[in-house]
């Protein structure tokens, strides 16, 4: 049998199953947006860049639970408040990001997601997320970025 620590180490299956499935959608929209541009009416790069930042609002809400996590283990802790506070940033920006023209959401989304990795790192080093974490957020982050830089590339060509 796997020593627990090993485990613990390693990113479960089910994350990256997950992580990858919710990378699915920003690969369809980035490929629909060059291969057939606004079929139907439907406003393809903008529902895109909605989920996106739905999935940025996500990660907020995954930091918002770290930092509570951390309050109920120790009413004392100190760098629970800050990162509380800075959980709710990425929703925040998320929606200043739709406010925008598509040309100027998609790529400050793709900034906030690598901005994310800021607040992904201050929580690993508290010890406030798992310890594969890191090792997930990297990959997907560098994935999601890619697609939200080819799809400010499909807007802007429009």
């Amino acid at each position: 049998m796997e020593p627990l620590t090993k485990r613990r180490d390693r990113t479960p299956l089910e994350a990256r199953i997950l992580g990858a499935g919710g990378v699915i959608p920003l690969v369809a929209g980035v490929v629909m947006a060059f291969a057939a541009p606004e079929p139907f009416g439907f406003p393809l790069v903008r529902t895109t860049l909605v989920y996106a930042a739905m999935i940025l609002s996500f990660l907020g809400g995954i930091h918002w639970g770290f930092a509570s996590s951390a309050f109920a283990r120790n009413a004392v802790e100190l760098n629970a408040p800050r990162i509380l506070g800075l959980s709710v940033l990425p929703p925040l920006a998320g929606w200043v990001a739709l406010l925008l023209p598509n040309t100027f959401a998609a790529p400050l989304l793709a900034a906030c997601f690598a901005s994310v990795l800021l607040l992904d790192r201050a929580t690993d080093r508290l010890g406030y997320a798992p310890r594969w974490w890191m090792r997930l957020r990297i990959w997907l982050t560098t994935v999601v970025v890619m697609l939200l830089l080819l799809l400010s590339f499909a807007a802007i060509s429009r």
